[in-house]
């Protein structure tokens, strides 16, 4: 019985390290696209806005 409980823990360890990697990934992404964004950004004149 306590076997069983080792490898629940370790399951539950390496879900939590997929769910940790998951967002850590997901957030650097979304950071790169958002810098690339704002370097590919061309300066708007006035009177294209207007």
């Amino acid at each position: 019985m306590e076997s069983i409980k080792v490898y629940i823990d370790y399951i539950a360890s390496g879900v939590e390290v997929v769910g940790v990697f998951t967002i850590v990934m997901g957030s650097l992404i979304a950071l790169f696209k958002y810098t690339f964004s704002l370097l590919k950004m061309k300066p708007r004149s006035y009177n294209f806005l207007r």
